[in-house]
């Protein structure tokens, strides 16, 4: 009976880990590498941002507060 309850014990413990390590990983953790935005490299700057947030100047991916800096 003890082996059993050790046993039930241990198993809802690391399901209980295994809920928090989830919950601390983030959303965007679980998501396949299709679904997260590509991150590119601010030309001027060096910053990387998401590539939605950059504008092309001169064949050069800059990100939007150096993008008028042309």
């Amino acid at each position: 009976m003890m082996i059993l309850l050790r046993v039930l014990l241990l198993g809802a413990l690391l399901w209980l880990g295994w809920m928090i390590w989830r919950q601390w990983r983030g959303p965007a953790a679980g998501k396949s590498p299709e679904a997260l935005e590509k991150m590119v490299r601010c030309a001027q700057c060096g910053q990387h941002v998401p590539k939605a947030w950059t504008v092309e100047v001169d064949g050069q991916r800059r990100c939007r507060d150096h993008a008028q800096d042309g």
